[in-house]
């Protein structure tokens, strides 16, 4: 009976995970069976993404839910994936689109602290030419992705967020007015608090409760915090603080310093090298500036087969002598 018990949960469970990507369990469980795209964008599979008719078109396709596969991919940390996608459908409708709770894929990274995701899906909102609106768009609750990142205590994922311009002192409706850096004092994410105060934080703002971060964190016992900001307090200069101004002044330098190269996947295509070596690329960390740097010896740890290691070598050395690259120093 125990075994039967044991088989039935499994199934269960089963039948409820591949219910989230619209799969039934006798589907999912068929060995002939093709993952559809937006399960194949989850598990990160690029193989059978490739294969999938009409991709372009598809790949701005919601479910049922509005997750598009660019969504379950950033949700799930493939960013080999992500750049893949962005490269072959419409990068604006694809990063722009969310999801029933109004989260964009760019959210959903945040949510997660996937700073490799996060900091690839800033990159590619700034060449999309998507405003700094696009990057702090609140979802369904009001709230934007660097809050998320905040509530979360994912210090990585906040660092970038507000690198790229987010305000640090915007103000949270749906938390009784709260701003990130109080939000990050209740939730005790003391490195988050710091990075936020960095970046200009107002440790003097006030909520419609008139409580401030200095009262939140005697409210919630965070005396490391406290002593942080009676310090921070009497070091803040008013000029110091993040205003709009800035914040869109930093978004603009960021356009202009954009990297306006051909991906990784662009040059793999290019080469006519099979996009299956992409993810083995991308778990070794060689990103576009340092493949063209590699030998064909240095390749042959990635690439077993001689044709598509000739051929990528090739390109790299086409590369190399072309005045579209330049050299990595």
């Amino acid at each position: 009976m125990a075994q039967w018990i044991s088989n039935d949960s499994e199934v269960r469970a089963t039948a409820v995970h591949f219910g989230t990507f619209g799969l039934n369990s006798a589907e999912a469980l068929d060995p002939e069976f093709g993952l559809d795209l937006h399960t194949a964008a989850s598990v990160g599979d690029i193989e059978q993404v490739v294969r999938v008719t009409d991709l372009r078109d598809r790949l701005t396709q919601g479910n049922r839910h509005g997750w598009t596969p660019l969504m379950y991919a950033a949700y799930y940390d493939h960013a080999a994936l992500i750049q893949f996608m962005v490269d072959t459908a419409d990068p604006v409708a694809l990063l722009s689109s969310v999801n029933e709770d109004g989260r964009s894929a760019l959210a959903l990274a945040a949510v997660c602290g996937h700073e490799r995701s996060l900091k690839l899906l800033l990159r590619l909102t700034l060449q999309a030419g998507l405003v700094h609106a696009d990057l702090e768009r609140p979802d369904g609750r009001g709230l934007n992705p660097l809050f998320h990142a905040v509530r979360m205590g994912h210090h990585g994922s906040t660092q970038l967020l507000l690198e790229c311009g987010c305000d640090p002192n915007r103000r949270i409706e749906d938390t009784q007015g709260y701003s990130v850096l109080m939000m990050a004092i209740k939730e005790g994410h003391d490195r988050v608090a710091e990075v936020l105060i960095h970046h200009g934080a107002d440790v003097n703002f006030t909520n419609i409760q008139n409580e401030s971060p200095k009262s939140v964190a005697v409210k919630y016992g965070r005396d490391r915090l406290l002593a942080f900001l009676l310090r921070s307090s009497r070091a803040q200069a008013p000029s110091a603080l993040a205003g709009p101004a800035l914040v869109e002044q930093k978004w603009a330098n960021l356009r202009l310093s954009a990297s306006s190269s051909p991906s990784l996947s662009s040059f793999l295509i290019e080469a006519g090298v099979d996009l299956k070596y992409l993810p083995r690329l991308n778990e070794r960390n060689i990103d576009l500036p340092r493949l063209l740097t590699m030998s064909e010896r240095d390749l042959k740890g990635v690439i077993e087969l001689m044709g598509p290691r000739k051929k990528l070598s090739a390109a790299v050395i086409r590369a190399r002598q072309s005045s579209q690259f330049v050299h990595p120093t």
